[in-house]
């Protein structure tokens, strides 16, 4: 392709470097060819995957550059952001933080704190159990490869859904928080919850923190392809911390982050122990069943 030209071949590494790049690449990706030419000047890093995908390296050299390099995460082990430090010898440290609003805050060596915290949680977190889950009983119903497989359980799903909503949580349109795979939203949306979509990805919002009433369709594992190119090179993925992470993320756009309570659906059983497994409660302060 115009710009780009392919240098070296090296164990199915590939090696461009990008000539002119100014001249046609985002202001954000300029930012990176002021640097040192020995370091990551005009260099980006791809590598093909079982022959089937291209994958973008960021330039590990980068991290290199800085003495000091500060990451804000939750539930970091389950990250590919990890996988990606531990494949490339990035050394790293845990802190946490540690004070409040009036005495101000400071960083410390990491420790489990958070008990108090989930303890405090746990009688805002109303998690449904009964036979609407049973359609998540095999360990990976609601995974993407599930979807893609059982189309005919997406209309009982979608039942599921109303009956929650409807007949569980009774709640309100305006009030109904909803998730599945992007491409079975048309699939699963329904009157009474359609309008109160937000993708399984949803990070770094308020914009859904009135919504008490929720319910999590899906089972999330990390792409297989990016897992096993990681195991090729010796780095392990904890797909549970990281399921565990995303769906936390998703559930935090809700009326929960203002410590309010949330009735949620999580059909997953594998989701939803993990849930109960974070809170530390083998079961739900108030369980909600139909």
């Amino acid at each position: 392709a115009d710009g780009l030209s392919v240098t070296s071949v090296t164990i199915k590494h590939l090696y461009f470097f990008v000539r002119d790049a100014p001249e046609y690449c985002s202001r954000s990706n300029r930012i990176l060819f002021g640097m040192d030419r020995n370091t990551v000047r005009d260099r980006s890093e791809y590598a093909l995957v079982n022959e089937t995908l291209l994958l973008w390296l960021f330039p590990a050299n980068i991290f290199r550059c800085f003495k000091e390099v500060w990451v804000l995460s939750y539930l970091f082990e389950g990250s590919t952001q990890k996988a990606y430090y531990d494949m490339f010898g990035i050394k790293y440290k845990y802190y946490s933080i540690e004070g409040s609003y009036d005495e101000g805050y400071s960083l410390v060596d990491h420790t489990d704190h958070e008990a108090p915290v989930k303890a405090s949680l746990r009688g805002l977190v109303n998690i449904y159990q009964g036979h609407l889950n049973n359609i998540g009983d095999p360990e990976k119903a609601l995974s993407a490869n599930w979807y893609s497989r059982n189309r005919r359980k997406l209309r009982p799903l979608k039942n599921n859904l109303r009956s929650f909503f409807e007949y569980v949580a009774k709640s309100e349109a305006k009030l109904n928080l909803w998730t599945t795979f992007k491409e079975y939203q048309n699939a699963l949306k329904r009157k009474g919850y359609s309008q109160g979509f937000a993708p399984c990805s949803t990070r770094a919002t308020n914009k859904y923190r009135n919504k008490s009433n929720l319910a999590y369709c899906v089972n999330r594992y990390v792409n297989p392809i990016i897992v096993n190119y990681f195991k090729a090179n010796g780095v392990t993925i904890n797909e549970e911390s990281f399921a565990l992470s995303e769906m936390i993320q998703w559930v935090w756009r809700s009326a929960i982050r203002d410590r309010r309570p949330i009735n949620i659906y999580i059909p997953s059983s594998r989701m939803r122990s993990l849930l109960y497994q974070w809170l530390g409660a083998g079961n739900p302060c108030k369980p909600l069943s139909m």
